[in-house]
């Protein structure tokens, strides 16, 4: 090819036909330029593909965290919501022998404390570009550590000191070993205005603050997460609260494939909806389930301090929920329970 450019251009200037040779000279240039452009958007385009392709790797790396991080945060709000009939009847009422009954003497003995999935947020903290999305997500993660989690250190720090407070007392170690059968350690429940004033303290820090920041996080969450799967794929529609009806009802544990699992908190477990989430409710008990679509659909995920817990329902060849597969995941072990979907309430 090259060749045969040399040659017409040869034959133009032996035949003395300068202006043809300027007008061939500058098509050719024109056409190397074409070719140059030509090949600069092409490795542009092949450069915005990668940069696309890892843009939302980015993206469904983040929504998954999203995911992990509401499953936790909401066991937060699960935990404190179990002892709020308790916290408040000390709270608006006044210690009595049968509210200590009931674990007044234990109601901030715990607290549980929140580690954040953080890799996704950390690699859009490093993107160049950043749009409104981006801004968001990483905004509300930094008032995440800000306000709730900074109340939740606040929590546990007002735990650790109750228990110094307490274990200046003779009874301590008596109340430790014997619990409430420690008479010492009854009256001092019961009439300690310190232990009142700080039970009081720790409900308005957490019912008043730390549960209303929580609720508030987990809103813009579920709002951002849903905003990425947009983003990945277009043609994604949010759960919504009919979207969870079908997977609601009372389960019943089959102890016949898990033989060596017949133990657990009890042989039927009812799921129902409440506030656009699936709960799982044993007794009085209730936790949350965080739809986790981005590794499988079907599953949900309920985060916690301890263990975790993933949720994966069975369908028939008609697409009805039969059951589901119940994994428990704590830091030393994992178990499997198998549960089967109950007709009726009367199996």
């Amino acid at each position: 090819m090259i060749r045969s450019f040399r040659k017409i251009r040869q034959r133009l200037l032996s035949e003395n036909k300068f202006t043809k040779y300027l007008l061939y000279a500058s098509g050719e240039i024109v056409l190397v330029m074409i070719g140059i452009l030509l090949a600069l958007q092409v490795n542009n385009w092949n450069e915005q593909r990668k940069k696309n392709k890892e843009l939302k790797e980015v993206r469904t790396r983040v929504a998954l965290d999203i995911g992990n991080d509401l499953a936790d945060l909401q066991s937060k709000i699960d935990f404190w919501e179990y002892k709020r009939p308790l916290f408040d009847s000390v709270r608006y009422g006044k210690m009595t022998e049968a509210l200590l009954d009931q674990g007044a003497d234990e109601l901030i003995s715990t607290a549980p404390f929140t580690v954040l999935s953080k890799t996704g947020v950390e690699l859009l903290k490093e993107t160049k570009n950043r749009d409104a999305l981006t801004l968001k997500i990483i905004e509300i993660y930094d008032y995440l550590e800000e306000q709730p989690l900074m109340n939740e250190r606040e929590i546990r720090q007002s735990m650790y000191d109750m228990v110094d407070a307490m274990m200046k007392y003779e009874w301590f170690h008596d109340y430790k070993k014997n619990g409430l059968n420690s008479k010492s350690a009854r009256g001092y429940f019961l009439n300690d205005k310190e232990y009142i004033n700080r039970l009081i303290y720790s409900h308005n820090r957490i019912y008043t603050n730390y549960l209303r920041k929580l609720e508030y996080v987990i809103s813009v969450l579920k709002e951002a997460r849903n905003e990425l799967r947009i983003k990945n794929n277009p043609n994604y529609k949010p759960l919504t609260k009919d979207g969870l009806e079908q997977y609601i009802g009372s389960f019943k544990l089959d102890t016949d494939s898990n033989p060596e699992l017949w133990y657990f908190i009890t042989d039927t477990i009812h799921l129902e909806i409440e506030d656009d989430i699936l709960k799982l409710k044993v007794n009085k008990w209730k936790s949350s389930f965080i739809e986790y679509f981005e590794t499988n659909e079907d599953t949900f995920i309920h985060g916690g301090s301890f263990f975790n817990l993933t949720m994966t329902f069975e369908r028939n060849d008609l697409g009805e929920v039969t059951g589901f597969k119940l994994y428990t995941q704590s830091r030393s072990e994992t178990s499997i329970k198998h549960f089967i979907k109950l007709k009726n309430e009367s199996e």
